[in-house]
């Protein structure tokens, strides 16, 4: 007879679970599989059981079938698709309702699910409860209990509570999850499931060497094996996302490497050395490569990370503490160097360092040796339409008498300082100016007061300046190829070095063209401005170096203002013993 009917087993009225494992053991090809008892919508039409055939091979006739709450049984009945469940297909089970009172689902339905529904308005007596959790069982024509689980009803409204694994018991309460997704997911995977082949990337960070290799970072990705198959043909990608369209272009490419096998569960963290990378703000972009790999949503992560620029980037040029009647204060500031400086996430401050003042929250990049002149507003009596003016609001507080500025780039490293004094020079108007830019910053010998009569050089070259630049480094190699094959002939290579500092530590490494260092000629040495290296095409544990392409890499630090260069040439080794 139509319509609900109440179960003739008293067992029926709660969920036992021996009863449930034991009919598990003996019947459990089709299993119930999800169940949205508090849907986001009507509780009147868009309640759903979802079933799964587990068979490989074996199709499930459902005629004669029932799905049961805790009080009451519904006949599974067909909704213009039958009744016949194939193997490994989903089974939707909706309320009889929703197919005049609803389209919830309709754009989530894939094709193969068989839509089935119920010859009661509702599934169970009076639908599936909010309040209180339910026992949910699947039985078949012959009476038989086929599947039953008791559902959790502590969780969010309009999501689903759904199977994780067919393998696992349905008494298995940790074999439940709340649905990721809202409206859960009706005829397709769960979404809590996990798939055969998943690889993901849940972390990636970065990090700079020690002093010595400061010309090199780590990165370092997590990868992990979300599947239920093991892995070893994966490869990952690291790429810098210049463009910030998300995707990996073949000009964006840093590195790529195996990733080697990962098991079930298992985690494994791929390391990448760069030293070829650019300072300030780096979006880097990982992705694993693996064509086989059923879940792509995540095999791709992205960092924003700000890589610190070399101390004395741009350097402190000239202080107005003390203006006259109601001119503002400012701070200039000198870029030595020989490329753009991007000024976006900069800050300054005084003596009070806990307090920073951004310089740009947009891009607003600096020239090489230019200037930028930082101030509370653009009210400077003197012209600077060859610098940049920005105003920056609130300024930080400049004592006339002592006080400090901190320059700091976007990774928090602090470029440049000066704690000045009233004797260093500068006030009433006059302010306080450096001397040589490659001089030290802290040192009162390299500041003096203005000398013309404007008694300011904002935007200029100061009026006590003895340096225009930094003079040029240089690296030089020679002969290049050459042969150490024990002929006699350009056994060796001279690399050649002018630094333009008078005295500094030089670090030289050569690298293969896979980024990998293979020998070390200086390691923190102190060097004056100019010298030369010897290389005899051996690597660090002294075998002959294989024939190809090397990059010499030369980082010097001046030992006066701690300003860093670095210099890099190429080695073409054409033969070896």
């Amino acid at each position: 007879m139509a319509g609900s009917y109440r179960s003739n087993e008293i067992l029926w009225r709660w969920c036992p679970v021996i009863l449930m494992c034991t009919a598990l053991a003996l019947y459990g090809q089709v299993l119930i599989n999800e169940i949205m008892f508090n849907p986001d919508g009507s509780e009147h039409s868009d309640e759903f059981v979802e079933i799964v055939n587990s068979s490989s091979s074996l199709s499930v006739d459902l005629s004669g079938w029932s799905v049961h709450d805790g009080e009451a049984g519904d006949i599974i009945i067909e909704a213009g698709e039958g009744v016949i469940l194939a193997p490994d297909q989903i089974g939707l089970i909706l309320d009889a309702d929703y197919f005049e009172k609803s389209d919830q689902y309709q754009a989530l339905i894939p094709e193969d699910a068989l839509v089935m529904t119920v010859d009661g308005s509702t599934i169970g007596s009076g639908g599936l409860s909010n309040s209180q959790p339910e026992c949910i069982r699947l039985v078949n024509a012959a009476q038989q209990l086929m599947d039953s689980i008791r559902y959790d009803i502590d969780i969010k409204h309009g999501h689903s509570y759904e199977r994780i694994s067919l393998d696992k018991p349905s008494c298995d309460v940790t074999n439940w999850k709340e649905s990721v997704k809202l409206h859960g997911s009706p005829g397709f995977r769960n979404s809590v499931s996990p798939w055969r082949v998943d690889l993901a990337v849940p972390e990636i960070s970065s990090c700079l060497n020690d002093e010595s290799q400061s010309d090199q970072m780590c990165i370092n990705i997590t990868v992990h094996n979300s599947g239920l198959n093991p892995v070893d043909d994966a490869r990952i990608v690291l790429f810098e996302d210049d463009n910030g369209d998300s995707l990996c272009s073949d000009q964006e490419i840093v590195k790529t490497q195996d990733i080697g096998l990962i098991s079930s569960g298992d985690s494994t963290v791929i390391r990448f050395e760069w030293f070829d990378f650019k300072y300030g703000s780096l979006c880097l972009g990982t992705e694993i490569l693996l064509p086989t790999d059923e879940n792509a949503d995540n095999n791709r992560m992205f960092s924003e990370i700000w890589i610190s620029y070399p101390k004395g980037a741009l350097i402190i040029n000239e202080i107005m503490a003390d203006p006259l009647n109601d001119s503002p204060e400012w701070i200039e500031v000198y870029h030595p160097q020989d490329y753009p400086i991007d000024l976006l996430g900069w800050s300054i401050s005084d003596e009070n360092t806990d307090k920073q003042y951004l310089i740009s929250e947009t891009s607003i990049c600096i020239a090489p040796h230019s200037y930028a002149i930082f101030s509370e507003n653009q009210d400077l009596p003197v012209s600077t339409t060859d610098a940049l003016l920005i105003t920056v609001h609130p300024f930080p507080n400049l004592n006339n008498r002592y006080g400090g500025v901190f320059l700091t780039d976007p990774a928090l490293s602090v470029m440049d300082s000066v704690n000045y004094n009233q004797t260093w020079g500068g006030g009433d108007g006059v302010s306080l100016e450096r001397i040589r830019y490659d001089g030290e910053s802290g040192d009162s010998t390299n500041w003096h007061a203005c000398t013309f009569l404007e008694g300011m050089t904002p935007g200029k070259k100061n009026s006590v300046s003895i340096q225009t630049g930094i003079r040029q480094a240089m690296l030089q190699i020679d002969p290049n190829p050459f042969s150490p094959d024990g002929d006699g002939i350009d056994e060796v290579t001279l690399i050649q070095y002018k630094l333009p500092f008078d005295y500094a530590t030089i670090t030289c490494s050569l690298y293969d063209i896979h980024g990998r260092r293979i020998c070390d000629l200086r390691r923190g040495t102190e060097s004056s401005g100019e010298g030369v290296m010897l290389w005899d095409g051996q690597d660090n544990s002294g075998c002959p170096a294989r024939i190809g392409i090397y990059i010499v890499y030369l980082e010097a630090i001046d030992y006066a203002s701690g300003t860093v260069i670095h210099e890099k040439n190429t080695i073409v080794l054409a033969g070896a013993l």
